[in-house]
């Protein structure tokens, strides 16, 4: 079965439309209203008979989850407590839908069965970040979104990985925080890969609980399991602080590097090349220069 256009491109029209042009904000408001109307109706069709459109599905609904965070982005709205809890409760409602349709049950006879368990796990990590907010364990002023399909395919100037599954604000702090999501703890190596400024998170890290990937999540998100939660918000947190200071660090790194790639620049234009004197300036003759420089010379009027 072809996938619908729509479950492709809406999720990422949805998100496009909290971060344009600066020139065209105005439209922002007119612009979602019709884009909740589809997606609100595409959601009505049911996706967890379809295989193919369990993944997009799933992501198209993750999305329409955190219209009310969206909304407030494209207002140039500060978010606030309301909004986080409003965000939770509309992924907390997805978790139950995707246990009321057994999309866990049935991994294993599914034909996609990694893309699922992707996807699940960003929803859960999304969902475990915005209840951190909703209950106090972050500036209510922060908030999360999925990111774009362009932005979870990035390769920086320098080679690294820029792959982006959530794209975070932290209030206070300048930049965004860039969130991977994996399904399986990483090894240093494949860590090594990504960007210093991507942070890597996985549902096996924050649950300590590699064999059961996004269910211990989804499940503590769905029962609002308070101690799983929190633990793993304090967990993300520890993730997400080391990725800054390591990002700050490499920042400082390359400007160091800039700076010394300037000083060696200098020393070789004084130095010249290797067995090769530098031209010294010509030894300026002043006593000619009396004679002929206008800046010597006296005023022909009022001299005798």
């Amino acid at each position: 079965m072809h996938l619908s256009v729509d479950y492709l491109q809406l999720p990422d029209q949805l998100l496009a439309v909290a971060f344009p042009h600066p020139l065209h904000r105005e439209s922002k408001g007119q612009k979602l209203q019709p884009l909740q109307q589809k997606a609100a109706t595409l959601l009505l069709e049911s996706w967890e008979y379809e295989p193919n459109y369990t993944v997009p599905g799933i992501h198209l609904a993750t999305v329409y989850s955190c219209l009310p965070s969206i909304n407030t982005v494209a207002s140039s709205k500060t978010h606030d407590i309301d909004i986080a809890r409003a965000v939770t409760a509309n992924l907390q409602d997805l978790t139950d839908h995707i246990f009321s349709a057994n999309i866990i049950a049935g991994l294993d006879q599914h034909p996609q069965k990694m893309e699922v368990i992707g996807k699940l796990s960003e929803t859960a990590i999304l969902g475990t970040l915005w209840w951190g907010i909703a209950n106090g364990y972050r500036d209510a002023r922060s908030y999360m979104l999925p990111s774009t399909r362009q932005e979870d395919h990035g390769i920086s100037k320098d080679g690294y990985l820029r792959g982006t599954d959530i794209i975070m604000r932290h209030s206070g702090v300048k930049g965004r925080q860039l969130i991977q999501v994996k399904t399986t703890l990483e090894t240093e190596k494949n860590c090594a890969r990504y960007h210093p400024e991507v942070a890597i998170l996985t549902p096996a890290e924050l649950t300590w609980l590699p064999s059961k990937g996004p269910r211990k999540l989804l499940k503590a998100l769905s029962e609002n399991e308070h101690s799983v939660l929190a633990d793993a918000n304090y967990k993300a947190d520890v993730v997400l602080q080391e990725t800054r200071d390591r990002a700050l660090e490499y920042r400082k790194s390359k400007s160091r590097s800039r700076v010394q790639l300037l000083k060696n620049k200098e020393n070789h234009s004084v130095v010249g090349e290797e067995g090769i004197e530098p031209s010294l300036r010509k030894e300026h003759d002043f006593e000619s220069c009396a004679y002929t420089s206008s800046a010597t010379r006296p005023l022909s009027h009022g001299v005798a």
